[in-house]
């Protein structure tokens, strides 16, 4: 029987209802319990009074005694919001977290080449509304403060990616990005056990390198711009489906040399963060200050509108939506930092050349 989301809701209060859904919906579903089946068998065949919280029945068996559904829901869409500050760890247990991705590639490298392209500021909002032809599209939290230079370190992991693939045979590691190790901290932080780093602004660029470099056991890890370049000092309207579809496009391009150079592939796309467009909210000021971030504050001091993080010894502290700090700039067709759907869910694809 399928049902939606306020169908379920209806009929939890009635009786124990056994659904099959994304675990992410349960928790649009307001004072409700979550148990398995005999769990709840148990106490109705028990003498003592039963639990009268709504019941929802979790897991994969069956009973003939419980009303079985598939709840038709998408979790990720704007509607999040309403939830996600609230139920951030709940939710973060339910899904794939955006600091498990360097383990998940680790896990799943059995080709000849891995390839993780990491664009910044990419949310799965975008993508889901421009959405690319191939590979398997995954929803991904931010597991951190929204910010670059917390969530590129986050993809990568400790110990990095490029390590753990070492460690597995993958000897061959080649680097590209924007930055150079020496012009930037961040970037030899990303690239530290990337013995070959090259600065690439043009993706033709990097197509030209890969294919005379590219052999089996190569770990190759890319470094692009994507939207966040878009949502800060641009006044101008902006399409992010046209940026979508380069990126896309790279990837292809990715593909197609693995297949000419007769190599198996598994290809990754992920990003550091969403983007939060200014036309879709309306901000609700907190304070007025002038050069400060608008959804986030590093400080020691504890604010009570935000979700405390603690990286290394800073702290910040990310605002729930639609709050901030100050009101946009005429310039800022984007903000990051917080925690909501758009900033906080990104796109982790998975494309794959046997």
């Amino acid at each position: 029987m399928r049902v939606t989301l306020e169908e379920l809701d209806a009929l939890l209060n009635k009786a124990p209802i056994a659904a099959d859904m994304n675990p992410v919906s349960r928790c649009y579903l307001p004072n409700t319990r979550f148990a398995n089946l005999d769990d709840v068998v148990k106490e109705l065949d028990s003498p003592r009074p039963v639990d009268p919280s709504r019941t929802l029945i979790i897991g994969p068996r069956k009973d003939e005694k419980f009303l079985n559904v598939r709840v038709v829901h998408e979790p990720f869409t704007s509607d999040l919001n309403e939830i996600l500050f609230d139920h951030f760890d709940e939710i973060s247990a339910y899904m794939l977290n955006q600091s498990e991705i360097a383990q998940k590639i680790y896990s799943d490298a059995d080709a000849d080449v891995i390839i993780l392209y990491i664009v910044d500021g990419l949310s799965f909002h975008d993508v889901k509304k421009n959405p690319p032809n191939n590979g398997v599209l995954e929803a991904c939290l931010v597991d951190c403060p929204t910010v670059t230079q917390v969530a590129f370190p986050n993809i990568i992991g400790k110990p990095p990616l490029a390590r753990l693939l070492f460690d597995k045979g993958y000897i061959n590691r080649i680097g590209f990005s924007y930055w150079t190790r020496k012009d930037n901290k961040l970037t030899d932080e990303l690239f530290s056990t990337i013995p070959t780093l090259h600065r690439a602004e043009n993706f033709d660029k990097i197509i030209s390198i890969l294919s005379l470099d590219l052999k089996r056991q190569t770990f190759v890890q890319i470094i692009r711009q994507g939207l966040d370049g878009l949502c800060h000092s641009q006044k101008l309207e902006i399409n992010p489906s046209v940026i979508l579809n380069q990126i896309y496009e790279n990837l292809d391009q990715l593909i197609e040399l693995c297949d000419q150079l007769k190599l198996s592939a598994k290809v990754y796309l992920t990003s550091d963060h969403g983007i939060l467009w200014r036309e879709e909210f309306e901000p609700k000021l907190i304070e007025n200050c002038n050069n400060c971030h608008p959804r986030y504050i590093e400080s020691n001091i504890i604010e009570n509108s935000g979700r405390n993080f603690l990286i290394g010894n800073q702290k910040f502290y990310c605002l729930n939506y639609p709050l901030t700090r100050r009101m946009l700039k005429i310039d800022e067709r984007g903000v990051h930092g917080g925690i909501s759907f758009q900033e906080s869910i990104v796109p982790f694809l998975r494309m794959e050349k046997k």
